[in-house]
């Protein structure tokens, strides 16, 4: 008898063994994720959640950090520069954005199955004697901002034509602070969206004479625009509310021996399950 053949295949025999554990392994764990997951979706509707919000816009123009000691500068010469550097923060309505984003997670969250209660109705929730979350949107900062976009295309494989396109930039950020009937410490969440001129343009050769001209137009931001990101932040922002909620749920279930990388994220809109990476709430520090 061979002794290194019988060896060999002995070896094998353990490494295929080892494989189909590993695989019957993550086959359950992944079964098991999605099985808690969906049992989170199916059981939590009608979970009490109180919704609070600050009444203050915060205004940023990131676009005078970059102006040499301007924080020295009097107070007339910094108004005047403001005037001068700022395009969208002085027409927006901080009432109508910070209301509007309200609103729309409050909708969201009765979409999501939540039973929302508001400042107005604080004692009631109070007085609730079950498992329920607080939400708080502790600040809204509107930050306008610009940068330089170079626009080029190679031509003759060696010349590289080129444009700088200055290109306006709007971000709204979010914190939120959350604290529920089971969790010892408050968490605080960060987000941000954002938006930005759109540029369409072209590099045209003539071949006659081996003339390169450009062409572009620049769609600009708008109010209207700012204000359907706000619609569209407070929808995401919610997902990763409830996502949060859902993985949490998931992890706190899954057996002791099984660690799970996965990150869940539910559309309500098709009840379908998704792995996601970034696609979520960064969690800050609450100290």
């Amino acid at each position: 008898m061979n002794k290194t053949t019988t060896k060999q295949s002995s070896f094998n025999k353990i490494g295929v063994l080892f494989s189909v554990t590993i695989l019957i392994v993550l086959l359950f764990s992944c079964t098991a994720e999605r099985e808690l997951a969906r049992e989170f979706v199916n059981t939590k509707k009608g979970t009490p959640i109180l919704l609070l919000s600050t009444d203050r816009l915060i205004l940023t123009n990131e676009k005078l950090k970059r102006i040499l000691n301007f924080d020295s500068l009097d107070v007339s010469s910094q108004d005047s520069l403001w005037a001068a550097k700022t395009l969208y923060l002085d027409s927006i309505s901080d009432v109508k954005l910070l209301n509007k984003f309200y609103e729309k997670i409050k909708d969201e969250l009765q979409c999501y199955g939540f039973r929302v209660f508001t400042r107005d109705s604080i004692s009631s929730f109070n007085s609730l004697e079950v498992s329920k979350y607080i939400l708080n949107i502790a600040q809204v900062e509107m930050n306008e901002d610009d940068y330089i976009y170079r626009d080029e295309q190679l031509f003759f494989n060696s010349l590289v034509y080129y444009q700088d396109q200055t290109l306006n930039v709007i971000n709204l950020n979010y914190w939120f602070e959350f604290s529920s009937s089971g969790l010892n410490n408050e968490k605080v969440f960060y987000s941000t969206f954002s938006m930005k001129d759109i540029l369409e343009s072209s590099f045209l050769l003539d071949d006659a004479n081996n003339n390169v001209t450009y062409h572009y137009k620049i769609t600009p931001i708008t109010l209207a625009g700012i204000y359907q990101l706000t619609d569209y932040s407070a929808i995401k922002n919610t997902n990763y509310f409830y996502n949060y909620l859902m993985n949490k749920y998931v992890k706190e279930n899954l057996p002791s021996n099984v660690v799970t990388p996965k990150y869940f994220s539910y559309d309500r809109y098709t009840g379908f399950l998704f792995n996601v990476e970034n696609d979520r709430f960064l969690e800050l520090d609450s100290k």
